[in-house]
């Protein structure tokens, strides 16, 4: 402490200037991280359909007239107890795929969006929501922390 009462510091910054630098250099592209995301991504979106299940709850069963019609086919043949497995093989058709910015799902057969937001349908059947594309709170938790873990590492080199 000087004479007159003031307090002289000295603050060198410039190792945290070196971390933001490389920071920004490292962190640009996300590639890796989104890379890293993929599986999750179509774990999630295939655990919807098993469990039956969109953001706000359980799917809608399936009509009488669709449960009918699937006995009718089974003639013959032993019925199956459980029920039917709800989106055919749309589940299992996705295709995720990841970039420097971002990962993302898409669903390949063209009557997906059907299924996903509900539709009127051939003959002009009535085909609820089952929205089977979303982001779960446990996917975001996983996405938080591998871009948190990427963004770390980037700061620690």
């Amino acid at each position: 402490m000087g004479a007159s009462g003031f307090l002289a510091a000295t603050l060198d910054f410039g190792e945290v200037e070196r971390g933001f630098r490389a920071l920004a250099k490292r962190v640009r592209v996300l590639t890796p991280a989104f890379r890293a995301l993929q599986k999750p991504l179509r774990r999630d979106q295939r655990e919807h359909a098993q469990r039956q299940e969109g953001p706000e709850g359980r799917w809608p069963p399936p009509s009488t007239r669709t449960l009918t019609r699937l006995r009718g086919r089974a003639r013959g043949k032993k019925l199956r107890a459980r029920a039917p497995r709800l989106l055919g093989r749309i589940p299992s058709a996705l295709r995720v795929r990841s970039n420097a910015y971002a990962v993302w799902a898409i669903s390949m057969p063209h009557y997906s969006g059907a299924h996903q937001d509900g539709a009127r349908t051939g003959h002009g059947a009535r085909l609820p929501a089952r929205p089977f594309l979303w982001i779960s709170d446990r996917l975001l938790g996983i996405a938080r922390g591998a871009l948190e873990q990427y963004v770390a590492s980037a700061w620690k080199k």
